[in-house]
């Protein structure tokens, strides 16, 4: 069942035939080619979209054109509260600035018109339970059957608005996983990267197949315990995921946590022991990244924990470094395309130009004071962050990863 619900994952474009990329046609996502990102519209001029559903698909029409509108304008939230609504595509490098050449637009597009019914020349046509000839020969090329894709022409470098599918499958009958897949998918048109945030987990096909996705997570674009950035601040990892864990301990263990706590047992006793826990009791992690200092990849990290019985509070900050030199730039929305030097617009390459400038902090190692020692730590972001902290003893020690509750999932496969 697993290895089935995996190669369905293909449905956001990993499996593409040569036939299909002939047609001039790929799905958005799979990073075939540095363009498989890129966002599929540019500019002021708004994005004519229309909505068709299938006579037996589990929705009406008003509530898919409904779920569409809602879904486009939690995406421009997004991007807004970031400041990518006004900010330029450009690419700040050691030798310089890269950025669109003149002339063309440089900004995401954020403004959607529904048009009442599917022509020609629509941009976005939203299918739900519906298909064609250009769905099926993608659907044709994966070993299993699809959830849903987001698919487009051969990127065009010359009016960058690129017109495109966004195809959802007859896979549930619950509105909620629909929704869930639709998000997604349109996180596609605006050039949101796999595993960017908790909403375009690459392995979405697969969690959407299970009972026990952290509600938390279900329906959002991102959560405390996995933001789009750690810069943003304070952290919550450890969250509310209700009943979803109860299988790798003892009946009854996780329910009785409040909620955004996980239980003391899940640390090892030796890390029990040293922050003064109690063995029946939950704890809580919140973190904060802290004074970060991009020209020589140095931050502060502060970490809090809680314990749920005695009210017992740690806390801790240790002094990290960035450790990996190249290509620390977040992945946030970008096109990659023929660029001009800021400086010299007669020098042109194919650069990946981005709304998001800031470096990204992760993976880093440093080290946190415990008990008045310095243990090692290093921090990795993979679906949110995971710490890890050593706590020696005699047999050599033990490493206490940290994870948040979309994390664990892991945990289950």
């Amino acid at each position: 069942m697993k290895s089935a619900i995996w190669a369905a994952l293909f449905f956001a474009a990993m499996s593409v035939t040569a036939s299909a990329f002939a047609s001039g046609w790929s799905s958005n996502g799979g990073g075939f080619d540095d363009e498989s990102n890129n966002i599929w519209f540019l500019g002021e001029k708004p994005v004519h979209y229309c909505v068709q559903v299938g006579s037996d698909y589990p929705l009406g029409s008003a509530l898919a054109a409904s779920m569409v509108q809602e879904s486009i304008a939690d995406w421009v939230a997004f991007f807004r509260a970031r400041g990518f609504d006004t900010k330029s595509l450009f690419r700040e490098t050691l030798k310089g600035i890269w950025q669109m050449p003149a002339g063309k637009p440089n900004k995401a597009a954020l403004s959607f018109t529904a048009d009442t019914s599917c022509q020609s020349d629509t941009e976005i046509k939203f299918l739900f339970g519906v298909t064609n000839d250009v769905v099926e020969s993608l659907r044709s090329s994966n070993d299993e059957n699809d959830l849903g894709m987001a698919i487009r022409k051969d990127y065009d470098h010359v009016t960058f608005r690129n017109p495109g599918i966004v195809w959802l499958a007859k896979f549930s009958t619950d509105p909620a996983k629909i929704r869930h897949l639709l998000l997604h998918e349109i996180g596609h048109v605006f050039g949101m990267r796999h595993d960017s945030v908790p909403v375009m987990d690459s392995r979405v096909a697969y969690h959407l197949a299970r009972p026990f996705m952290p509600g938390a997570f279900f329906g959002k674009i991102e959560n405390a315990g996995w933001p789009y950035a750690m810069s943003e601040g304070r952290l919550e990892i450890s969250d509310t995921f209700g009943s979803t864990f109860d299988r790798l301990f003892p009946s009854g263990i996780i329910s009785n946590c409040p909620a955004g706590y996980f239980p003391n047992a899940a640390m090892p006793p030796r890390v029990l022991n040293q922050l003064g826990f109690s063995p029946s009791g939950c704890h809580h992690v919140t973190a904060k990244v802290t004074n970060p200092d991009f020209t020589v990849r140095q931050f502060t990290f502060a970490l809090e924990l809680e314990d749920s019985v005695n009210g017992n509070k740690v806390l801790t900050t240790g002094l990290f470094t960035h450790n990996r030199i190249a290509n620390i730039s977040h992945p946030g929305p970008s096109v990659y395309t023929l660029a001009t030097f800021a400086s010299d617009p007669s020098k042109k390459a194919r650069v990946s130009l981005r709304l998001d400038q800031d470096p990204n902090l992760f993976p880093a190692r440093g080290s946190f004071a415990f008990g008045g020692k310095l243990h090692a730590a290093r921090i990795s972001y993979e679906k949110g962050p995971m710490i890890e902290i050593f706590f020696p003893d005699m047999a050599g020690g033990v490493w206490w990863p940290i994870r948040n509750a979309y994390d664990n999932l892991d945990l289950l496969d």
